[in-house]
């Protein structure tokens, strides 16, 4: 039995190294490509934009596949095959149109991962070590992101740009091997609704990526939120959905503009890279210290305490870029992502443990449909709104946006909920 354990593990978890190594790294690699194109930051929101509408549906298409059809390997192999081929076709072409058509592409592929990676850990491994395995799936994650940015960034040292696309096609390719050689479908399959069984479970899927549907929210889900806002008593779900809504569309107001920002003041493409890598170390030395540390203390005091810190890192950066050019902006950088980069696992991993208690039973899937489908668009309209601050209102504009984004975020936490305690999970 140990030995079929260790076999599923390997299964489960080697493949998504390649995999987000591949991923993070295009996703840096993309506006600086468009950028060389010619292209503005205007363009860059286009391809975040079609990047965020692209993944947005993958997890309730191919989770519903996976409900369906009890595949898990097969849809693994697919995002694996898709992530691998877009490579090559953003490679090959030289067009900006091209690039954002390949990173939807390669969006729908992350989406489409998640799905049957979430279940299999539940399938493949003893329940005593479901909460391991998923804090073991959180590590990998990070470990490749880190690994693809840290490839990218000794490649930009010494190489073309856009020949560091070979080495995110062998990323891809690592994957799709590892998946087909190393991954199989369980004897017993179960569904996502499980999800609502395991807190661990729910809370990091969610924290990787906002967006999880155990089924298609509808009309009347969406009244029901409404309804719930109107009672001091139940107000505590749309409290945590308009939190969490502002904190998303904060992400994609702030980071669409960035990497444009940076090379507008003369940054290299190896300290771009840098800039990535070190916000997503900052991610990575929170989430052990929240998955290892705080062992479930989870409090709203908690959560806007950690959002006022990244809305003060992002007005920081607001500040600085009004005063601060060329490329004295590496350190500035540097010293605002510490703030933003350590303040965002705890974020999301409270704000997502918050809305889990507060789930009523028997109407989980409905409200965490309802949940996703705001966090979903709040991603695709800050995308949106983020060029188009930055081309006619500034860098230091959008920047401020995003910050204040963040703060309301905070605020409605706080005035809701003060310092009391958590919503309860009855």
């Amino acid at each position: 039995m140990n030995g079929d354990v260790v076999a599923a593990k390997r299964g489960i978890f080697l493949p998504t190294v390649p995999f987000n190594a591949a991923v993070s790294a295009i996703s840096t690699l993309v506006p600086l490509s468009i950028l060389a194109l010619g292209g503005s930051v205007i363009e860059v929101g286009f391809a975040s934009v079609a990047y965020n509408l692209a993944l947005i549906p993958a997890p309730l298409i191919w989770g519903h596949i996976c409900d369906v059809t009890a595949s898990r390997r097969k849809v693994m192999v697919l995002a694996a095959s898709i992530l691998l081929m877009a490579t090559v076709a953003m490679f090959l072409s030289n067009s900006i149109i091209t690039i954002v058509l390949a990173y939807a592409a390669i969006a729908h592929a992350a989406g489409m991962l998640s799905p049957p990676l979430t279940l299999l850990i539940i399938e493949s491994l003893p329940k005593s070590e479901w909460d391991r395995g998923y804090v073991t799936s959180s590590w990998y994650s990070t470990a490749g992101t880190v690994f693809g940015l840290a490839a990218g960034l000794v490649w930009e040292l010494f190489f073309p740009l856009t020949t560091f696309l070979i080495i995110c096609a062998a990323f891809a390719a690592a994957s799709l091997a590892l998946t087909v050689f190393l991954t199989r479908d369980p004897l017993m399959t179960v569904e996502r609704r499980t999800l609502f069984i395991n807190p661990q479970a729910f809370i990091t899927r969610l924290s990787q990526l906002p967006l999880l549907f155990e089924k298609m929210p509808r009309p009347s889900d969406f009244a029901s939120v409404m309804r719930l806002a109107r009672e001091e008593l139940t107000r505590d779900i749309p409290i945590i959905i308009v939190s969490s809504v502002l904190f998303s569309a904060s992400l994609n107001v702030f980071y669409t503009s960035y990497t444009p920002y940076l090379k507008a003041n003369q940054l290299t493409d190896w300290e771009v890279y840098l800039t990535s890598l070190y916000v997503n170390a900052m991610n990575g030395v929170a989430s052990w210290f929240v998955l290892k540390r705080l062992k479930g203390s989870v409090t709203p005091f908690i959560t806007s305490a950690a959002l006022a810190a990244r809305a003060l890192g992002m007005l920081l950066a607001a500040a600085l870029a009004i005063f601060i050019v060329g490329g004295a902006t590496l350190f500035t950088t540097l010293l605002t992502f510490t703030l933003i980069g350590l303040a965002y696992t705890i974020i999301a991993v409270n704000l997502n443990s918050l809305f889990f208690r507060a789930l009523p039973a028997g109407r989980q899937g409905g409200l965490l449909g309802v949940y996703s489908a705001f966090n979903g668009t709040a991603l695709f309209l800050g995308s949106l709104a983020s060029g188009y601050i930055s081309y006619y209102l500034g860098y230091p504009m959008t920047f401020f946006v995003g910050g204040i984004l963040v703060f309301l975020s905070a605020a409605v936490l706080q005035a809701h909920f003060g310092g009391g305690s958590p919503p309860s999970d009855e």
